[in-house]
């Protein structure tokens, strides 16, 4: 939790205006951190144990999750298709340059299909 508050802070002195996340990170307390420094909050909800989630909350969990999927698509086929798992020190400047390599191959990688058509 100490985490996600964190994110919120560093995200208010940042050029963020969202939060994104899956139902691990929804909480009231973060949730109210988030919209008092005026940052849009796109956490999935959960259900709890005699409720379950409304239509509209499915809907709106759904849209979140899909925007997810996007984002984090690129980080499966570097750590788990190429085997990238644990990141050897070498520079900052080394290692920066290998990571935009590898997701940049990632991204043509994931379009391979669509660019040889």
């Amino acid at each position: 939790m100490r985490a996600v508050v964190q994110r919120v802070r560093e995200a208010q002195v940042a050029v963020e205006s969202e939060i994104v996340g899956d139902a691990a990170y929804q909480s009231k307390d973060t949730r109210d951190l988030a919209q008092a420094a005026g940052l849009a909050w796109r956490v999935c909800e959960r259900g709890s144990r005699g409720q379950a989630l409304t239509p509209a909350q499915r809907r709106r969990n759904r849209a979140i999750s899909r925007v997810r999927a996007c984002v984090e698509h690129p980080y499966r086929v570097v750590k788990h298709l190429w085997g990238h798992m644990k990141v050897r020190y070498r520079g900052i400047a080394k290692n920066l340059a290998q990571a935009r390599m590898l997701y940049g191959l990632a991204n043509l990688y994931m379009k391979r299909y669509r660019l040889m058509a």
